[in-house]
């Protein structure tokens, strides 16, 4: 329990930071600019909507019927809620986030650390120019990386993830990272 505090508490800094930091005079889906060797650099999220993201196509492929995104301010227009409520198998909102790439190193540095008790890592292949998820009892988080920015799936909870929805979670995340 303690160490899905920890988790929750490392999610919730990391999207208050993706927030208030943006990368100047890039637009978000121009290349990173050049640097140090393999750096990538973080690209604006500045008119960046996630909703916007994915085709209604997709949806109805991922969670088996058309649902719309729930309208909210939470996290701005870089967040994008599902409600499925029972769609496809998931009965937990399922969000769909835009970060910056230095967000997704972080959380990817964090869970290759050493896998907390609980906690497993997984390599994602075949989305974006990397990929991975972290799964817990209560979490499963999908996150993949394209030049200077990244999306990230999270649902609050993994009994409804089973190899069918993980499949289709994928789906969105590549159809997600593929339209920045």
């Amino acid at each position: 329990m303690h160490m899905r505090r920890k988790y929750l508490g490392l999610g919730a800094c990391l999207a208050a930071l993706a927030l208030a930091g943006c990368g100047a005079g890039q637009s978000a889906g121009q290349a990173p600019s050049a640097g140090s060797a393999g750096a990538v650099h973080n690209a604006s999220l500045a008119g960046i909507h996630a909703c916007r993201l994915v085709s209604p196509a997709v949806i109805r492929s991922v969670f088996g019927q058309a649902i719309s995104p729930v309208r909210t301010s939470l996290g701005g227009p870089q967040n994008c809620f599902f409600q499925p409520a029972g769609a496809g198998g998931f009965t937990f909102p399922v969000v769909l986030t835009v970060i910056e790439r230095a967000e997704y190193d972080l959380a990817k540095q964090t869970a290759t650390q050493g896998e907390p008790q609980g906690y497993r890592y997984m390599p994602v292949s075949g989305v974006g120019d990397d990929a991975f998820a972290v799964v817990s009892k209560a979490t499963f988080e999908l996150d993949a990386a394209r030049g200077g920015l990244a999306v990230r799936i999270n649902t609050s909870s993994t009994s409804q993830i089973s190899g069918s929805a993980e499949t289709r979670l994928i789906e969105l995340i590549k159809s997600a990272i593929g339209s920045l």
